[in-house]
């Protein structure tokens, strides 16, 4: 299972740099012709809410940035450019409704420092994982040798939840690192808010 998911994590590389025009000149696109380097960043167990410090970006966003896009069974990307984030939706992991052969789904940056997200239709379940990607490089996840740290995914169920540098999760998402293309990639089975918690070891 985790060497599919790796190997499917190398084809996304490969598509969100070369084979989707949506994120070619985005923030998401790669800085040469390097192959990914991806490391899995252990999830740990399920747990019960806990505060969690979130990775910040030096600019702070000024507002709300929302996308939406209809998907249906081919998958697809999201992207939003302004947060350096993208969310790939394999194909077949959505089953639309019988009577409709898309959704419409949406996704929010939150305005603020934190690298957080929403997503929408709240509760929308997958057949199979999505994945988010976030550019580290507008994030300040670097630490002071130039590497980057081991931060992860994360769910919260509620955008109360969230304070300006921390949030209350409910458990963190298995979450892959690219350093080589400085992005962190992290698992999706549902749809509430996600954010990017910094390194377990720091609290």
């Amino acid at each position: 299972m985790r060497n599919r998911a790796l190997l499917a994590l190398v084809a996304l590389c490969a598509m969100t740099a070369y084979g989707c025009s949506d994120t070619r000149d985005s923030l998401l696109a790669p800085s040469g012709q390097r192959k990914a380097e991806i490391v899995s960043i252990d999830k740990g167990p399920a747990i019960e809410r806990t505060v969690v410090p979130i990775v910040l970006r030096p600019t702070p966003l000024s507002q709300d940035y929302s996308v939406t896009q209809q998907i249906g069974k081919a998958g697809g990307f999201i992207t939003i450019p302004e947060a350096g984030f993208a969310l790939y939706i394999p194909e077949n992991a959505l089953t639309p409704p019988s009577k409709r052969k898309t959704v419409d789904i949406t996704v929010t940056a939150l305005r603020g420092p934190n690298v957080a997200y929403t997503f929408e239709p709240h509760g929308l379940v997958f057949r199979t994982p999505v994945y988010a990607v976030q550019d580290a490089r507008v994030t300040n996840a670097h630490l002071p040798d130039g590497t980057l740290s081991a931060a992860r995914g994360a769910y919260f169920a509620d955008d109360a939840d969230i304070l300006p540098g921390s949030g209350t999760i409910s458990e963190f998402q298995q979450t892959y690192l690219d350093s080589k293309e400085s992005r962190y990639f992290w698992v999706i089975n549902h749809f509430s808010g996600y954010l990017l918690a910094t390194d377990r070891s720091r609290y």
